[in-house]
């Protein structure tokens, strides 16, 4: 509840415009694609919520393409299965949790491709970054904890 509500809050204190993000149009199809974080929904369904209480005549259609475990590569892999058959107008894209290891280069050029596919297909694009969440996750190993600290995702 925390959560929605802090985003509730941003989505009210900050213009879109001011935030650098372009407004959802009144009937704009927005396709979500991204990893675990995007196919849980939490984050999908909080900006809608925030959106609809800012703009209740605006209805914007929200739809989730996040598959966990993704990287940039898969999410590239998946345009015209996923994808296409949604007719997005937009695509907001957020990757980076599971392309820590793969190294910067690797991850930019997949997300280079991704982006100049989905630029292609004449569909806006907004890329989100993403969150520093494991990095306070203890449950996970030492390895796997370290591999994805917040300077890593930062990078």
């Amino acid at each position: 509840m925390k959560r929605m509500l802090f985003i509730m809050a941003t989505a009210m204190s900050l213009s879109f415009a001011e935030a650098g993000i372009r407004p959802f149009g009144a009937e704009e199809r927005v396709a979500f694609l991204g990893d675990s974080i995007t196919h849980g929904g939490g984050y999908v369904a909080d900006l809608q919520v925030a959106w609809k209480v800012r703009h209740p005549e605006s209805r914007p259609v929200f739809l989730n393409a996040g598959i966990g475990g993704d990287t940039a590569k898969r999410g590239f892999e998946r345009i015209e299965t996923d994808l296409v058959p949604m007719r997005p107008d937009r695509v907001v894209v957020m990757f980076g949790m599971n392309d820590v290891n793969t190294g910067r280069a690797y991850f930019e050029e997949w997300m280079v491709k991704l982006c100049d596919a989905l630029d292609a297909k004449g569909w806006k694009v907004d890329l989100m970054t993403p969150t520093p969440y494991d990095e306070w996750n203890t449950n996970l190993t030492a390895k796997i904890t370290k591999a994805r600290q917040e300077p890593e995702i930062g990078d």
